[in-house]
């Protein structure tokens, strides 16, 4: 099975998932779309070849030019996670996956508007 990410926004919501995939005999991913893009592949083929040191830090960000007045993005009720799950994960998950899963030193976070509204 084939999921658009998060699975879930709930530890226990993903646990229901993956044990009717076990139930059913089935393998259960996730579509990390950035994984693909062009730029995460050409650093992919260039890292484990020597040309670049080891990765001391990851800096990630999602920028919109407009927010959306309308959709479920703005709905709290769909919108499950809200920014976190719906922005933040996927970047964390290539963060995690071109780093080879290490053990974090230091992690940071900020989330605002170019007016420095606080957004929730």
């Amino acid at each position: 099975m084939l999921s658009e990410g998060p699975l879930s926004p709930s530890s226990r919501g993903v646990e229901r998932i993956l044990a009717a995939a076990a139930r059913a005999n089935r393998v259960v991913a996730v579509a990390n779309n950035h994984w693909y893009r062009i730029d995460v592949q050409t650093a992919v083929a260039i890292y484990p070849g020597g040309e670049l040191d080891r990765i001391a830090a990851i800096r990630g960000g999602a920028f919109q030019r407009k927010r959306p007045s309308e959709g479920w993005r703005s709905r709290r009720r769909e919108a499950g996670g809200g920014a976190f799950l719906d922005r933040a994960m996927p970047l964390l998950n290539l963060a995690l996956w071109l780093s080879d899963y290490p053990d974090p030193v230091r992690v940071t976070a900020h989330y605002g508007s170019r007016e420095g509204r606080q957004l929730d």
